[in-house]
């Protein structure tokens, strides 16, 4: 076969080519697109847990020192509500929400300091 009769049946298929290139390449963009607001709301997510997080580790301290009628059952309702976010952040943060210990302080600490340590700040 002669180099041009070879180069003219490339180029036939060369504007196919181009067309592949160019679909691959819009849907590579719209996949990337989408796993960037997927990661965005991900993020946005994480920062509004912290967010309530900390503003439950904020009124857990209002409350321990605060007035006293019906301080045990506030407290109590509180550090429900904070160890039940506890557990959501460490399921998005990967780590283990079970229990490793029968006490309550021990294990609320466990994954404050494990949460910490994964970068996590309330």
């Amino acid at each position: 076969m002669k180099l041009n009769v070879l180069f003219a049946e490339l180029t036939k298929y060369t504007g196919l080519f181009a067309i592949l290139i160019t679909l691959g390449m819009g849907l590579w963009r719209a996949m990337l697109a989408r796993a960037e607001r997927k990661v965005a709301a991900t993020l946005l997510a994480d920062l509004s847990l912290q967010t309530r997080l900390g503003q439950l580790a904020a009124e857990l301290a209002a409350l321990e020192s605060g007035p006293t009628y019906a301080r045990n059952f506030k407290v109590k309702a509180a550090t429900l509500a904070y160890e039940g976010l506890l557990v959501e952040a460490c399921k998005r943060a990967g780590i283990s929400p079970e229990p490793q210990s029968h006490y309550e302080d021990i294990e609320r600490l466990r994954k404050e300091r494990a949460l910490t340590a994964a970068g996590w700040a309330w």
